[in-house]
């Protein structure tokens, strides 16, 4: 029973955090025009998108704990390290070009503005465009984090960074704009991606069995020994 009103505590504290901003920022407005309808429906998406944002960004911590399994004892720290690093050089590398490449109005094939977020509207997709950068970005660290996964105990911590930047620059951002960007190729073929199946883990998968099979089997691994 404690279990449970325990799980159900943290989105009911998430949600009533949410309304709390939103009551903050209508009773700021006061004294100015009442909002429009408009404004209220861009204020609820932006809370939603928020809310659903949060969910993927802690999908970090899962992946750090499925994957400190994968590894032996002595190598749990450094992959939990390499998680909580994963994420901060894809949403680098994602900052500086990865979303102006995925939506950014540009050819079938890449974008090309909003790089740096330079230039971004107000609003993208009826919601607050810095909530929708938030939420993109907290995808293209699950990928890197996916492809973390595969390659475990095969690649330095150095090149882990190097490879986590690269996907948030460039590889993860190309084949978003192909299927959710602004005239992408597979999306113009009727191609349709709803939570990220194909954007997100396919192309994680995809990157970590490309590594995995470039490096090998792990050094000095032996079956059942932890």
């Amino acid at each position: 029973m404690f279990k449970a009103t325990r799980r159900l505590s943290i989105p009911v504290l998430l949600l009533l955090l949410l309304l709390l901003l939103l009551t903050t920022t209508m009773a700021s407005a006061q004294g100015e025009e009442p909002p429009t309808v408009t404004d209220l429906m861009a204020a609820i998406n932006t809370g939603w998108v928020l809310l659903a944002a949060f969910l993927v960004f802690f999908m970090q911590a899962g992946f750090g704990f499925l994957e400190a399994g994968f590894v032996r004892s002595k190598n749990v720290v450094n992959i939990m390290a390499e998680n909580f690093m994963d994420t901060t050089m894809t949403t680098v590398g994602y900052f500086i070009a990865g979303f102006a490449i995925m939506f950014g109005v540009g050819n079938a094939f890449f974008g090309q503005e909003w790089f740096f977020l330079r230039g971004i509207p107000a609003e993208i997709a009826g919601v607050s465009a810095l909530a929708f950068f938030f939420f993109q970005f907290c995808f293209s660290a699950a990928a890197s984090t996916i492809a973390s996964g595969l390659m475990a105990e095969r690649t330095s911590f150095r090149a882990d960074l190097v490879y986590s930047f690269i996907v948030g620059l460039f590889i993860y951002p190309l084949i978003g704009h192909w299927i959710w960007g602004p005239g992408g190729w597979l999306a113009q073929l009727g191609m349709l991606d709803f939570a990220g199946s194909t954007v997100v883990h396919l192309t994680g998968a995809l990157i970590g069995l490309a590594g995995t099979l470039l490096m090998g089997p792990r050094k000095d691994k032996e079956f059942g020994n932890a």
